[in-house]
């Protein structure tokens, strides 16, 4: 014998669900800024004085640097859905540069 909730239950149950992931994704998704403080990533942040020449790559170019041309040392935040993406290098030589995606 199958006992069946009432549609309201389910997608009560549903909606708390979906609410509950999107939440989470929130409160756990790295965030790339500019700030007064510097050039923020996650929660590394570069002060202004040691932020060297940033350049926009091309999708040819991104492909490279996390390729073949990929430096071990970098600190490197990439999202696949953003379209527009930098690469930020250090005048300290440390860290390394920085690939990152910056969404317009």
């Amino acid at each position: 014998m199958a006992v069946f909730l009432p549609i309201w239950v389910v997608l009560a149950s549903l909606v708390v669900a979906i609410a509950i992931v999107v939440g989470l994704m929130l409160a756990f998704t790295a965030t790339i800024r500019t700030a007064p403080s510097g050039f923020s990533v996650a929660r590394s942040t570069l002060e202004w004085a040691y932020v060297g020449a940033t350049t926009p790559l091309d999708k040819a170019e991104v492909r490279k640097r996390l390729g073949p041309d990929a430096d071990p040392r970098a600190f490197v935040m990439y999202r696949s859905y953003v379209t527009r993406r930098s690469r930020s290098r250090s005048t300290t030589g440390r860290p390394p540069p920085v690939l990152a995606g910056v969404d317009a």
